[in-house]
């Protein structure tokens, strides 16, 4: 089992023992804060990368400088150039450091497909690197690029392989029709090509394919959104939960609930936001969310990520937000589905909940839930509480409520 591994094994006790322990709403809130801040348990991107890259070479190196000298060694002996256009060997010692944490944009993205090739990953360590390291999807297999450095790394090439296929792919001829089939993401993530040739006359017939962003996630979320609001002939889910909550489910606790909601629209998303993270329904965010996400959680993962109105309306999110999103989302839906049903797990909250939201994430081409990552981490820990007798969204909603003492606390 590698470090990375049995990290997220020590994690996974971690939170089921915590959800196990009985104390008050503030000593839990306390509790699993100062787990979720704390970065020798849930490691920062620095710690991670180092981590990675002593298993993959099989060094023990504590210091950044040194592993930035072997990764440079490393570049040499593969003949890839250190530079703007792949990765600076600066940017990979800020990395190491902790000095700069990549964000989730193409740009880094290739650059961590760089690091990749230089250090000569097999397709399962790139998988590694990116889902355990990074935090997202490894092979976006509706981008030309990724597809084909997937295809590299499946064959053992060189990053030179990578640079000269997709040149290649770039200068077909445009004139011939292409196929306008649509193919499923897993059986591109499959597709198996017996040379390069065959490769690329496939991506020139299915030119279309990849040019088609995260279809299967977006409408996930969507789907979720749709759910939650509802519309003119259905109550959304949202207000079905809150009415249940507040022991208001009934027509005339509805008729109260509303009048209580004037003027605000209950099918719209930001009802939907403020349900699910228990804001004040007559609608006070703005400064309260702001105190929420910068003095709560200092792990980045958590800080600047939070799922907000604004992140699940953009309509060209990234990956790793359309992940976030759909995970916040499907939480609060599987949870209010359980309060509406009455439905009980028999003590396997956790099993149950992976078992339905992992599935769904991989079918939107998303890697699963990984206890590691402290956005996971969170929803993990208040599923497991459903076996203490505590209803998630209630110990969802104590954990994120703004509170006056956070703001000079240190986790």
């Amino acid at each position: 089992m590698s470090k990375l591994d049995m990290g997220t094994y020590m994690v996974t006790n971690k939170i089921s023992n915590l959800a196990k322990t009985d104390v008050s709403e503030d000593d839990e809130r306390s509790m699993i804060l100062k787990t979720l801040n704390d970065e020798n348990l849930l490691w920062p991107f620095s710690k991670r990368l180092l981590t990675f890259y002593n298993g993959v070479r099989n060094t023990k190196f504590t210091d950044p400088l040194k592993a930035t000298k072997d990764f440079q060694t490393c570049a040499k002996k593969e003949q890839i150039k250190l530079d703007a256009k792949t990765i600076n060997a600066k940017t990979f010692k800020n990395w190491l450091t902790g000095k700069t944490v990549p964000d989730h944009g193409p740009e880094n993205r290739d650059r961590m497909f760089a690091v990749a090739f230089v250090l000569g990953l097999k397709k399962g360590q790139v998988d590694d690197l990116f889902e355990k390291v990074c935090f997202e999807m490894s092979f976006n297999v509706r981008d030309s690029h990724e597809y084909i450095y997937m295809y590299c790394f499946d064959k053992g090439l060189k990053f030179s392989d990578a640079e000269r296929l997709i040149g290649q792919l770039t200068s077909e001829d445009e004139t011939e029709k292409p196929t306008d089939q649509t193919i499923p993401s897993n059986v591109l993530t499959t597709k198996k090509f017996a040379d390069e040739s065959e490769l690329l006359n496939s991506m020139k017939e299915l030119r279309h394919n990849f040019s088609m962003r995260n279809v299967a996630a977006k409408k996930k979320r969507q789907d979720l959104l749709n759910e939650l609001t509802g519309n003119n002939s259905h109550d959304g889910l949202a207000l079905i939960e809150a009415l249940l909550f507040r022991g208001q489910y009934s027509a005339k606790g509805k008729e109260k609930f509303l009048e209580d909601y004037k003027g605000h629209d209950t099918s719209s998303i930001a009802f939907v936001m403020d349900i699910i993270k228990g804001v004040n329904y007559a609608g006070s965010k703005g400064k309260e969310e702001t105190k929420l996400l910068r003095n709560l959680f200092k792990q980045p993962e958590l800080r600047a990520q939070f799922p907000d109105e604004a992140s699940v309306r953009d309509s060209n999110p990234t990956v790793y937000a359309l992940r976030r999103d759909i995970i916040f989302l499907y939480f609060y839906s599987f949870w209010a589905k359980a309060l509406k049903e009455e439905r009980k797990y028999d003590g396997d909250s956790y099993g149950e909940f992976r078992a339905n939201i992992d599935p769904v994430l991989e079918s939107c081409g998303l890697p699963k839930l990984y206890a590691k990552n402290p956005f996971d981490c969170l929803f993990l820990y208040c599923t497991h509480r459903n076996d203490k007798g505590f209803q998630p969204l209630e110990i969802f909603r104590s954990i994120i409520a703004p509170d006056d003492s956070d703001e000079d606390e240190e986790w």
